[in-house]
This record gives C-alpha cells, structure tokens and sequence, in this order.
C-alpha cells in the first residue's frame, strides 16, 4: 500500500481508469500471477468500483493467506518487462557485476524501475497537452515542481527524463523562465549550464500548453562585444616643402 499525494489531474492520467480514488487518498497496487488469482483479483476491482472497503480488504487477506504473493521485484520483470529490462542494464553498467547476481538486489532492481516508471508517465503527462487547459502561471509552473518525487529517487527520475542525473534544477529553471515567457512576455536573463537538459525542457513545455518556444528565442546567445577600430591619426610630416626649403635657404643665405 502506498500513498503518493500527486495532483489529482496526473493521478488520473497516470491510472487512465476512473476509480472512485481522490487526491490523497490511498492506492493499493497488487500484480500477481494472472491464472491463479483471477478471480479474487475480479472481485477485488468491483469492491473498489463499488466503494466496498471491506471487501477489498477480504479479498486481500485472501491473497496473502494463500501465499500467492511474489517479490516486487519479480511481478515488475513479468507485467514490464521493457523498462525492467533497463534498469537492470542501468545497474549492470553502474555496478559491473553479472545479472545473475544483480538480480539478488531486488529492492534497488525495484526502486530503479519505479524511478524509471515515474519519469516516463511524467513525460507522458507532459506530451499529453493537459497544460492547454490551465489558466493561471501558478499551475503550468507546479507541473515542473513534483514535490511528490521521493529524494532518494530523484537522480534516476532525472537521468530517464533528461539523460542526467543532476539535471532537475535547470530542467525547473528553464520551466520557470518558459512560464514566464508564455503568461508575461518577459522573463529575467537565465543562460543554461546544461544545454540538452535546457532543451529537453523547452520541448516538453511547447508539448505541454501549446506554445512554439525555440530555444534560441529563450536564451539567445550572448553577443560579442563589436571590436571597436582605432581613432584614426594623421602623422603629420616633419619633412619640409619645397617652398618651406626655399625661405629657410633665403634666410640663410641673408645671415651669412
């Protein structure tokens, strides 16, 4: 059982499937072998489409007296197999040891992928177009906030989203700097320290309210500074005319 008080718009999108479930209450996810627990698995969806707490919690009782429950770890490989798969090359590379023994680290295994399946329904949601229907520069900027991002997982949330591990606060900057481009016209001077995070952030923002923002526009380079020419000088020349030459030659030849 886990609570994630997420706003009530991603939970939605995030689930796809309208249970009756509102923003912080609780969620039960539960996956298991589908042949064996057909059933109690049937009737434990009409107790939550029926508002049947009991129920629910009968069944699951169920569930864990049969024993027919597996590791996380285990049931995530079978249901996702595709991004299990990378957080077990993630690790691998990180790690340098042999799947066979990766595999007795279920709990990072575990939290590796949820990591990775956080950031991928995050772009998602982002990719949806939800934010064309916020009004107000408080919402779009919350959807950039995730407060509900457990710390411990945030590098790995980052290194799916935007390819680094470290990249949450540009990635938020750069959000921040959009916003206020996209309600106010204007917005203070930001250059980016990670260009692709920058990037990643724009597009994700165009995708998210409908704007056509090019990276270009919302972070021109810094101009170079004209390189200013010398004040021209006239040399004047210290050699005398010819009529200049003449009067000296006159006044010479007068004092000799």
């Amino acid at each position: 059982m886990v609570e994630w008080p997420v706003p009530e718009a991603y939970l939605w999108f995030v689930l796809k499937d309208r249970e009756p479930v509102k923003e912080g209450d609780q969620i039960v996810a539960y996956s298991i072998d589908r042949i064996s627990i057909e059933e109690p698995l049937s009737r434990f969806g009409e107790a939550l489409r029926a508002r049947n707490s009991d129920e629910a919690k009968k069944v699951v009782r169920e569930l864990y007296e049969a024993r027919l429950n597996r590791a996380l770890w285990q049931i995530v490989y079978e249901f996702d197999r595709e991004r299990a798969e990378a957080a077990l090359e993630h690790l691998r590379g990180r790690c340098g040891v042999s799947e066979g023994r990766l595999w007795k680290r279920r709990d990072e295994l575990y939290l590796t992928w949820l990591a990775f399946r956080l950031a991928d329904e995050s772009e998602a949601y982002l990719r949806s177009g939800a934010g064309r229907g916020l009004r107000t520069k408080e919402e779009v900027a919350g959807a950039a906030s995730m407060p509900w991002l457990p710390v411990e997982l945030a590098p790995l949330f980052w290194l799916r989203l935007v390819g680094d591990a470290e990249g949450g606060p540009e990635f938020r900057n750069t959000w921040v700097t959009a916003v206020n481009m996209w309600f106010e016209r204007m917005a203070e001077p930001y250059s980016p320290k990670k260009p692709a995070v920058a990037k990643k952030a724009v597009e994700l923002f165009n995708a998210f309210v409908g704007a056509g923002f090019k990276y270009e526009e919302l972070f021109p380079p810094p101009q170079k500074p004209e390189a200013q020419k010398p004040p021209s000088r006239r040399l004047l020349s210290l050699k005398p005319s010819s009529r200049l030459r003449g009067r000296l030659w006159r006044l010479l030849k007068n004092v000799v």
